[in-house]
């Protein structure tokens, strides 16, 4: 979440979502700013993965379950939509996707 609230540099918001489908076909259109999961596991795999090089039965054990975190992390990422339009009509509706709160992971 950092990534798209500005906090880190180094990365940005995670546009990939908005390409996906025409908006003709939904009534609301991708913007904001989504979180960036990409990132997250790029440095997940550089700070928790380091120390496993899978040689041995636990680091393998260690490698798998950390894949099962990043995997259960991206099952709840949710969409989270909010409207615009004259005294809240919705007239246009702008979704972005949302990494859970920690405490639900």
């Amino acid at each position: 979440r950092a990534c798209s609230e500005g906090s880190i540099q180094s990365c940005s918001c995670d546009y990939t979502h908005q390409s996906r489908v025409s908006s003709a076909v939904r009534d609301w259109e991708w913007g904001g700013c989504s979180d960036n999961i990409g990132y997250g596991f790029r440095f997940s795999r550089e700070f928790v993965d380091t120390g496993e090089r899978g040689r041995n039965l636990r680091e393998k054990m260690n490698l798998h379950n950390n894949e099962a975190g990043r995997a259960h992390v991206t099952s709840e990422m949710r969409q989270e939509c909010k409207c615009h339009g004259m005294s809240g009509s919705c007239t246009v509706k702008t979704c972005w996707m949302r990494l859970p709160n920690f405490r639900v992971v």
